[in-house]
C-alpha cells in the first residue's frame, strides 16, 4: 500500500540505459579544473597528477643519505631516495614528525624534492652573497645556507607576502594578470641588486607558461645584458642525472617528472 509503484516500460528502458551507458564528462570537469585554466595548461595527465595526494619529502641535513635511510628503516618507515635530488628522501605518506627520531635529532628537514633541486641548481659558491627575495617560510634559504658551509652571506626577504597570498585562494584571469605583473616587478628589483657576473634565479610554484618562460623571455628582452645559463649542463653536474626536460632551456618540475 505504501510502496513505490512498479516501473513502466519507458522507465525500465531508461534505467537499463543508465546502467550500461558510460558516463563521460568534459575534460576540465574530469580534471577538477576551471575551463579557462584547463585551456592554459592543456595537459589532463598533469592536472590529474596535481590532484593526487603527495607523499612526504625530506632533505638530509646531517650525515649521508644512505645512513639516514637505514635509521628510518630501523624506525619502521618505508623511506626511499627521491628520483633526482641527491639529498632527498621520500615517504609514501605523511607521518607524525613527533614520532620520527631522525627528524627530532635534526638529521632531516621537511622539503619537497622540487625545492631541494631549485636550491641545488642555484650553483652557489661559498664566497657568494645571496638574497632570497621572496623567501616565504625560508626552506630554500636554509638549503642554500647548508651549501655555503659556514661561509658567504645569505639574506632572506619576503616583500609584502599578504599581497601575494590574497591572490591565491580564488585564482581568476584578472588575478593571474596581477600576479604576473607582481612577478615581473620582483624580477626588476632583483636585477637592480645583482652584481656584475651575478645570477638571478627565478623560481615559481606554477605550471603556467606565462608565469614561467613568458616572464623570463620578457625580462631578457628588456635587459639584453642578461642571458640564460646552460641549465642542462648544470643539471648533469649537480645531479649526475640525464636532463628531464627535453628541449626546454630551463628546468620545469611537476608530479609527472618527480613523482
Amino acid at each position: 500500500e505504501y510502496g513505490l509503484p512498479p516501473l513502466n516500460d519507458d522507465e525500465r528502458k531508461l534505467a537499463a540505459a543508465l546502467r550500461t551507458e558510460e558516463r563521460t564528462y568534459p575534460p576540465a570537469v574530469e580534471c577538477e579544473c576551471p575551463d579557462w585554466l584547463f585551456a592554459k595548461i592543456g595537459d589532463p595527465l598533469l592536472l590529474k597528477a596535481l590532484n593526487e595526494p603527495a607523499g612526504a619529502d625530506f632533505r638530509v641535513c646531517r650525515g649521508s643519505r644512505e645512513e639516514v635511510l637505514r635509521l628510518l628503516e630501523n624506525e619502521g618507515f618505508e623511506a626511499v631516495p627521491t628520483p633526482y635530488s641527491p639529498l632527498g628522501i621520500r615517504l609514501p605518506t605523511r607521518i607524525n614528525l613527533s614520532n620520527c627520531m631522525a627528524y627530532q635529532d635534526g638529521l632531516i628537514e621537511v622539503q619537497d624534492e622540487a625545492s631541494q633541486l631549485a636550491a641545488l641548481m642555484c650553483g652557489i659558491r661559498p664566497e657568494d652573497r645571496i638574497i632570497d627575495y621572496c623567501s616565504g617560510a625560508g626552506g630554500k634559504a636554509l638549503a642554500l645556507a647548508a651549501q655555503l658551509k659556514g661561509q658567504g652571506v645569505i639574506e632572506a626577504h619576503d616583500i609584502n607576502p599578504q599581497r601575494l597570498e590574497q591572490l591565491k585562494p580564488r585564482l581568476a584571469p584578472a588575478r593571474l594578470e596581477e600576479l604576473n605583473r607582481i612577478q615581473a616587478e620582483i624580477l626588476e628589483k632583483a636585477y637592480a641588486l645583482t652584481a656584475p657576473s651575478g645570477r638571478i634565479v627565478y623560481i615559481t610554484c606554477s605550471v603556467l607558461e606565462e608565469e614561467n618562460g613568458g616572464i623570463v623571455r620578457h625580462f631578457l628582452e628588456r635587459h639584453p645584458d642578461m642571458s640564460t645559463i646552460d641549465m642542462p649542463a648544470l643539471w648533469r653536474e649537480k645531479t649526475a642525472q640525464p636532463w628531464p626536460c627535453g628541449t626546454k632551456p630551463w628546468l620545469e618540475l611537476n608530479p609527472l617528472v618527480t613523482g
